[in-house]
């Protein structure tokens, strides 16, 4: 299997990062962020704040200030599944309705057209939108978890590009960290990149700033101090990791002892001049170059209905529901009001909502995919499954990137006996998201019913291995066990 390194890591992260070809016949470490390509996809505006429990979601709310308070990007938290054969395939249907409850429903990037932001010198205006951007892009690409000083570090370099009409800079030294490091007692670089993403730090306001403050430091003297030198230890060390070594144990074997590089450090973040990497190139984004049309007034407030559900504001979602159901025919605000519902546990007029959504041609995906969990349970009929996998493939044609999608109605089509390849359906989720724990379940789940013992124990072994969570790795094992004794 080949392993990918830092390189491939910020492509797939960013989506937008590549080698360019003129650079790269120049030197293989050429690597620019592609102008016109970001803007498209930022304009594009299709990004999720993920569903997660209020509590949660307000403290990652309260940590952030200003247009960091819309980056509430969770990872995917599902509850309770298995997917199995024979007597266990009950379990598998009935975990698919805790599944989506803790799934997430839309990703918004939320921009203030209302400010005019211009470029200061060195410093990206939109740095919090490319910060919470190329996080997303992380979480979902990358084949397996990184700790978080590389995940938050590497988007904090990324966040900081500037783009020109003939030029593109990337990693321009960020102001504000580099005060804030200097200014206040900094953690220990062995402390800093064995912090875990659920350490009480990262969950306070001021904590979190000062991490992401010497996380951007530590990846940018990696990138470029000392012309670059460091950068193959960095490469090695995310080969290492995705090829499943410790973390800590990677670093040290990889970049080296933390406690070695204290001094260059201290002496790299106290200089006043920093290096960064500019490529020449015609990165000019052309105003004609994008589709434009008029946003009806129904589906304005339709939009903003959805985007203050998920950001946990039943109020202002609610006053935007009536707002759009005054301007006409709204099937996207009964999805809003679904998801209010559901917050406050009304399940089944939740679903009733999603009826109404769904049968008036919502065009939110989310609503035809929660629609099929809460009708996928153990005792469905054939019509109702039947159902199920209409509502899946209608997900899919509105997002056609839905990986929990393709994964459910990969297992849908297995348990249902439909003519075709349902594993097709899985692969495809695993090629969109492949460091989901979920998906690889799904897919030893589909492989068991097909008796493919050996295929379907290597997925489930991917799954316990990528966990996030206790409840998830003893589904994992249990799902191992399960084949180990169905290969006997």
């Amino acid at each position: 299997m080949r392993i990918p390194g830092v390189r491939t890591a910020i492509a797939s992260a960013c989506a937008f990062v590549a080698l360019s070809g003129q650079a790269a016949a120049q030197h293989s470490g050429d690597w620019i962020v592609q102008g016109e390509a970001l803007a498209r996809r930022i304009e594009a505006g299709n990004l999720i704040v993920t569903d997660h429990t209020r509590a949660d979601r307000q403290a990652e709310a309260a940590r952030q200030n200003g247009e960091d308070r819309l980056q509430i990007l969770y990872d995917l938290a599902a509850d309770d599944y298995i997917g199995s054969d024979g007597d266990a395939g009950a379990q598998s249907l009935a975990a698919f309705q805790h599944e989506a409850a803790a799934q997430h429903d839309q990703h918004y990037l939320a921009i203030r057209t209302d400010v005019l932001a211009e470029s200061r010198g060195d410093v990206n205006p939109f740095h919090a939108s490319y910060f919470s951007y190329v996080s997303l892009i992380l979480r979902q690409s990358l084949e397996r978890p990184m700790p978080e000083w590389f995940m938050r570090g590497l988007a904090g370099v990324l966040s900081n590009t500037i783009v020109r009409e003939s030029a593109i800079q990337l990693g321009p030294p960020i102001p504000w960290h580099l005060q804030r490091i200097r200014d206040e007692a900094r953690l220990k670089l062995s402390d800093l990149v064995s912090m875990r993403e659920d350490a009480p730090m990262l969950r306070d306001g001021d904590g979190l700033s000062r991490f992401d403050a010497e996380s951007w430091a530590l990846v940018h003297y990696l990138m470029f101090a000392d012309g670059g030198a460091h950068w193959g230890t960095l490469d090695r060390y995310v080969k290492a990791v995705f090829a499943g070594t410790d973390p800590q144990a990677a670093f040290r074997e990889a970049i080296g002892n933390p406690d070695d590089l204290e001094t260059p450090f201290r002496i790299y973040i106290s200089r006043s001049i920093f290096s960064f990497r500019q490529v020449n190139v015609d990165a000019s984004v052309k105003r004609e170059g994008f589709a434009v049309r008029p946003l009806p007034p129904v589906e304005s407030a339709s939009r903003r209905a959805l985007f203050h559900a998920a950001m946990g504001r039943p109020a202002e979602a609610r006053a935007a529901i009536a707002e759009a159901r005054k301007a006409g025919d709204a099937p996207d605000a009964f999805v809003a009001e679904a998801l209010l519902l559901e917050r406050d546990g009304k399940t089944e007029e939740a679903k009733a909502a999603y009826e109404r959504a769904t049968t008036a041609g919502a065009t939110i995906e989310y609503a035809y995919y929660r629609l099929a969990s809460l009708l996928w349970v153990a005792d469905a009929s054939v019509e109702t499954m039947q159902r199920v996998d209409d509502l899946l493939s209608q997900a899919i044609k509105l997002n056609v990137r839905d990986a929990w999608a393709y994964a459910s109605l990969g297992e849908v089509r297995s348990i249902r006996g439909t003519p075709g390849d349902p594993m097709g359906m899985v692969r495809r989720a695993l090629s969109l998201e492949p460091g989901e724990a979920h998906h690889h379940l799904r897919a030893a789940s589909v492989l068991w019913r097909q008796k493919k013992w050996d295929e379907a124990l290597v997925q489930a072994q991917a799954a316990r291995e990528l966990a996030t969570s206790d409840e998830m790795r003893r589904h994992a094992t249990e799902m191992i066990d399960g084949l180990s004794r169905a290969r006997r």
